[in-house]
């Protein structure tokens, strides 16, 4: 997984990336865009995209 970072409206967005298939990590996706309809500061987006990442990560980890 990655956090990408995109620019749209001049502004910087930010989304997870799953690496195995290529895709946005869509419950993560929704959530992000949430907090930025609520005016979350850019930085507070970046490090809520890296903790999911993370977090996923682990989720990951305990399959196997």
């Amino acid at each position: 997984m990655k956090v990408q970072e995109i620019q749209i409206d001049n502004k910087k967005r930010y989304v997870l990336i799953d690496e195995e298939n290529n895709t946005p990590v869509l419950p993560v996706v929704k959530y992000l865009k949430y907090l930025d309809n609520l005016g979350k500061a850019e930085n507070t987006l970046r490090a809520y995209c890296r903790h999911l990442k993370f977090y996923f990560q682990f989720l990951e980890g305990k399959k196997m």
